[in-house]
């Protein structure tokens, strides 16, 4: 092990250089006339001098006075690294990452209790974040991020205290996406979406085609399962969903005949299991690359206007209010949890309120 070097502004912390570079932090005290030694954390993890001589005067007041030292409050530090570590087996590959990058805009909190934190301090903090060219609803996922933080806390009973995150005024900001593709570009994506990959040709074509007929999203096409197809009432069963609830979509002509097909040849329990391992995937794999060649984002900087694969969930729901669908009917075709997001598409719907009037007063 390294050799340990004495912090000359905090009594007690040491601090030792690992192979790689990194600082760790140790701390020393007296129990009952014997010398402890215990590890903080590296530099790495996010641990600081001050949290280690903060721990250390925690460790010494708790062995002195067990009966009347009061529950101690964490920092926001070591909430945050229990709960990556906690976490850490479960989140997916993807999440760990965007956790890490949301921490580093909450380390200026790192070292302060849990009840430290206010109101007041987050506002302030908003206010940096948005100077520094936050956006919007980035900021709102980081400020999310945290009442996770103040809830798992609490759920383990390492806190007793509120939530500052809940009198924070949220960011507001109309991120809903208006672009839904027209017949004549949903035709080319189909055509152009086939033979794009050599193992599996119609692997993009189908998915695609699937989306825009049925409006099922991204994760829910990816973890299809054939056990889920009922051929014989032309449906597909959707457990587990976004909302809680198990929902049914209905099969077209053309996704009956292309599921069938993808039956027959099938190498796996799943529909679309990645066409270069076999195996499934959480990745759509080409579908950005095919959007780029088929031009429909050039020159466009409003990213509710830019095509995504969430686009053909939009676009099922535009073309059925354009067809003159009843709200309703579209909210349980998309399984909106409530009617509010499905109002979003009435504008698109023919204007049949002078029609009403008619047939009821001539």
């Amino acid at each position: 092990m390294a050799k340990r070097v004495k912090s000359k502004k905090y009594p007690g912390v040491y601090w030792r250089t690992t192979a790689n570079g990194d600082k760790v932090f140790d701390i020393c005290y007296k129990v009952n006339g014997r010398i402890h030694w215990e590890k903080v954390g590296k530099i790495s993890e996010g641990y600081t001098a001050h949290q280690a001589a903060q721990i250390r005067a925690e460790r010494i007041r708790q062995s002195r006075h067990p009966e009347f030292t009061p529950k101690r409050i964490p920092t926001l530090a070591e909430v945050y690294h229990k709960y990556i570590s906690d976490k850490g087996k479960t989140l997916s590959p993807r999440s760990i990452p965007t956790r890490m990058a949301q921490w580093n805009h909450l380390k200026l909190l790192a070292d302060l209790s849990l009840n430290e934190i206010t109101p007041a301090k987050l506002t302030h903090l908003l206010t940096e974040w948005r100077k520094n060219g936050l956006s919007e609803p980035y900021i709102k996922s980081v400020l999310a991020f945290l009442g996770t933080l103040y809830r798992y806390a609490i759920r383990l009973d390492m806190y007793d205290g509120p939530n500052p995150t809940v009198k924070v005024e949220k960011p507001k900001f109309d991120n809903k996406r208006i672009r839904f593709l027209s017949p004549e570009e949903a035709q080319l994506l189909l055509e152009e979406s086939k033979n794009f990959w050599a193992k599996d040709k119609l692997w993009l074509h189908d998915i695609c085609l699937l989306a825009l007929h049925t409006g099922m999203r991204k994760s829910e096409i990816l973890n299809l399962k054939y056990s889920q197809l009922d051929f014989n009432n032309n449906v597909i069963v959707l457990p587990n969903q976004k909302n809680k609830t198990t929902g049914h979509v209905y099969m077209s002509g053309p996704v009956r005949e292309m599921l069938i097909r993808r039956m027959e040849s099938r190498t796996s329990e799943y529909v679309f299991p990645n066409p270069h391992t076999g195996k499934p995937t959480n990745y759509l794999v080409g579908f950005s690359s095919l959007i780029k060649r088929l031009g429909f984002n050039d020159g466009i900087t409003d990213s509710r206007e830019k095509v995504v694969f969430h686009t053909l969930r939009h676009t099922y729901a535009s073309w059925l209010a354009m067809a003159g669908t009843p709200i309703f009917t579209i909210k349980e075709l998309m399984r909106h949890k409530n009617i509010a997001m499905t109002t979003r598409y009435s504008h698109l719907a023919p204007d049949t309120k002078q029609d009403a009037i008619k047939a009821v007063f001539g």
